[in-house]
């Protein structure tokens, strides 16, 4: 019961996870283009 219990709370939170990583991975990927881009303009 409480083996099943522990494996269904850990499915459960594989999917919120993969559910919210798209929206991390775009999060992370606008970071670091606004570095690139603060990059690029700074010298000029």
């Amino acid at each position: 019961m409480t083996r099943s219990h522990r494996r269904a709370r850990a499915i459960a939170v594989a999917e919120i996870r993969d559910r919210n990583t798209p929206h991390l991975w775009r999060l992370t990927g606008l970071a670091a283009a606004a570095l690139c881009a603060w990059h690029l303009f700074l010298p000029l």
